[in-house]
């Protein structure tokens, strides 16, 4: 991302750094918002120093770096249950603080006629008892139920804001897919037909990887934005940490303190996140 197109405050703000800069990684789609702190907050860094600084890759691989101690603090949604166990095994103890929310989204290809589905919809689909558009408003085709690589932060999301007490059907092999992005574009037009389904965060899908072949569905008839977070009444709602080992470094602390005060909330508000205030 663009330094022009980062997040920034109108005024100046009462912490900075010049030395000893906290390494940050995180999710594809959180990367705004940590750039963006880096941005306000890290001065006096070079080129050099900032690649080493600040990583950008897939959550699982974020946090491999935190647990390893090749980050310092990533900013991601809730670990997976097998991230947590690993965690463990490495014997490091973790600290997740809440930094603000987003919405878990599910989209389909645009000239599907279907704009909205219930939450025990969505759950039916992925467990592989409803096949077709039809039992769903739609027309009479297979529904072709894309879902992300394990361990991802969507997967995880998936699983546990969504699928909840209901085991997820295994997917067929190319119903799986590594990239935020690869799954936006296959539900765009996989084999050129319209019946797929997908899922991502809102950010990412909206502002990072825009694809007008898609539409964002309905949840209960209640459109993901900013305002349904705010007011909870979205279904799928996520919250997004800035995790840590739990022994921090002086200027760690210092920084998620930020983020969690007056400007780093802003900051979050202003990069297109709900912050918590």
């Amino acid at each position: 991302m663009k330094k022009s197109h980062l997040a920034s405050l109108d005024h100046s703000t009462n912490l900075r750094f010049v030395s000893h800069y906290p390494r940050l990684d995180g999710a594809t789609a959180a990367y705004p918002i940590y750039s963006a702190v880096v941005q306000t907050l890290y001065k006096e860094m070079t080129a050099k120093q900032a690649a080493k600084i600040v990583q950008v890759g897939t959550t699982p691989q974020a946090f491999d770096r935190l647990i390893h101690k090749k980050a310092d603090v990533v900013f991601m949604a809730q670990p997976s249950t097998k991230q947590l166990a690993a965690a463990k095994k490495a014997n490091v103890k973790l600290k997740l603080t809440q930094i603000g929310s987003e919405v878990f989204v599910f989209f389909v290809n645009k000239k599907n006629p279907v704009n909205s589905l219930s939450v025990k919809q969505i759950q039916s689909i992925y467990q592989r008892k409803t096949i077709f558009w039809s039992s769903v408003g739609g027309r009479f085709e297979t529904i072709l139920p894309f879902q992300r690589a394990e361990n991802s932060g969507s997967q995880t999301a998936m699983e546990k804001l969504v699928m909840r007490n209901h085991q997820l059907a295994k997917p067929l092999k190319y119903q799986e897919v590594d990239g935020m992005g690869g799954i936006i574009d296959d539900v765009a037009g996989y084999n050129n037909r319209t019946n797929a389904l997908g899922y991502s965060f809102r950010f990412y899908t909206t502002k990072m990887k825009r694809n007008k072949k898609i539409k964002l569905l309905r949840v209960n008839g209640i459109e993901p934005n900013m305002t349904t977070i705010r007011h909870g009444s979205y279904p799928f709602i996520a919250k997004i940490y800035a995790i840590s080992r739990r022994h921090q470094t002086k200027n760690t602390q210092r920084l998620i303190r930020w983020v969690q005060g007056r400007d780093g909330q802003q900051l979050i508000d202003r990069t297109g996140y709900v912050g918590l205030r």
